[in-house]
C-alpha cells in the first residue's frame, strides 16, 4: 500500500530542511504523535546520525535512514522495529520541494503486509495512517511557519 501526501508551507525549503532534515532526530519537538525521539549510530550523509527512535505510546519505532539528500531535501527511512507482526516493509520519503518564498513538503509511506492478518487489516490501518500523517504534516507546516508547536502536541 502506498500513501500519498503533500502539503504548502509558507517558509523557503531551507527553513523547512533545518526541521526536517538537520532535527531528523527531533521529531518529537513538532508531531503529537511521538512523545520522545533521539538519534542513534553514525553519521549518514550528512544527517548527525544514521537512525532514531521514536515512542509512540507504548511502542517504540526504530527508523533507519536510507536517504538524506540536502541538495534535493530528501530523506527516507526504513521502520525497522516497531511495526505490526503483518507488516513486513515499510518506509516513508520526505520532500521538500522549493517554491521560492514556499515550500511543497511531499511524504510517500510505503508498507507491505504479509498474511491474512495484513489482507484483513490492510485497509483499515491505510485509513488510520493516512490521518495521522496528515496531521502530522500539518504539525510539521505549524511548527515551520511559527517556531512553535502545534495545539494538539502542546496538549500532550
Amino acid at each position: 500500500m502506498i500513501i500519498q501526501q503533500s502539503i504548502i508551507i509558507d517558509k523557503p525549503a531551507e527553513e523547512c530542511w533545518e526541521v526536517l532534515g538537520v532535527q531528523f532526530t527531533d521529531i518529537s519537538k513538532w508531531a503529537s504523535s511521538i512523545h520522545k525521539s533521539s538519534g542513534m549510530g553514525e553519521s549518514f550523509n550528512g544527517s548527525t546520525y544514521c537512525e532514531r527512535q521514536c515512542l509512540n505510546g507504548k511502542t517504540i519505532f526504530h527508523e533507519k535512514l536510507v536517504k538524506f539528500e540536502k541538495a534535493n531535501h530528501l530523506l527516507s527511512y526504513d521502520i525497522i522495529q516497531g511495526r505490526p507482526a503483518f507488516v513486513k516493509y515499510a518506509n516513508n520519503t520526505w520532500q521538500l520541494i522549493d517554491n521560492g518564498d514556499k515550500t511543497k513538503l511531499e511524504q510517500i509511506l510505503e508498507i507491505r503486509t504479509k498474511g491474512l492478518l495484513g489482507s484483513l487489516l490492510g485497509s483499515i490501518m491505510k485509513l488510520a495512517l493516512t490521518k495521522q500523517f496528515k496531521q502530522m504534516m500539518e504539525e510539521f507546516k505549524y511548527y515551520v511557519e511559527n517556531g512553535q508547536a502545534h495545539e494538539r502536541k502542546v496538549k500532550f
